[in-house]
């Protein structure tokens, strides 16, 4: 089976970018949802390796075009393509299997830039995407839902940090579904 660190080693070969540093610009931020992966603003070429070898999804749909994709093996999957985040939202979820190891690179100034997020295991508990699921990540995620713009989000025209769940709404039942794949990830 592949394993995080060979994933790691895939990884690299496939990268040339300058380092591991996010991309000057716009905060392409990711972070961890029910369903997989949310990336903000991604509008951008990016790879994104998948093992075990799963078709990565996009929602909502048309925030995704496919260069190229499919299985590398049987245990690696890649996907090149454009994120070009929802419109009115800016946002694209990785729809992911939970404990599935991924990479995301992204391109940047004349080549790939990354690894980006480098053979993190998928778990929706692990907000702040340090490999574990424990209190810092509760700390963190109240940190961003607290920093929020509380309410309806159409209003902005963007997925807040805060709206866990992806239902447009940064309220209460963000903390109760976060709280969930936390507990669901330990």
């Amino acid at each position: 089976m592949l394993t995080a660190a060979s994933l790691t080693a895939v990884s690299l070969a496939l990268a040339a970018g300058p380092g591991n540093e996010p991309p000057p610009g716009p905060n392409h931020s990711i972070r961890p949802c029910p369903i997989g992966l949310v990336l903000h603003d991604p509008q951008l070429y990016c790879v994104i390796e998948v093992s075990p070898a799963v078709e990565p999804t996009f929602q909502p749909a048309g925030t995704a075009v496919a260069w190229e994709s499919g299985a590398m093996t049987d245990q690696l999957w890649v996907w090149r393509g454009t994120l070009i985040g929802a419109p009115y939202s800016g946002h694209t979820v990785v729809v992911l299997p939970i404990g599935s190891v991924v990479s995301i690179h992204l391109y940047h100034g004349g080549g790939l830039f990354g690894p980006w997020l480098n053979g993190h295991t998928v778990r929706p508990g692990d907000w702040n995407l340090d490999g574990q699921v424990n209190s810092d990540d509760i700390s963190a995620f109240l940190r961003d839902w607290l920093a929020a713009p509380q309410g309806h989000q159409a209003i902005t025209g963007e997925v807040s940090r805060g709206d866990y769940n992806l239902d447009g709404w940064v309220n209460s039942a963000d903390i109760s579904a976060f709280l969930e794949g936390w507990l669901a990830s330990l």
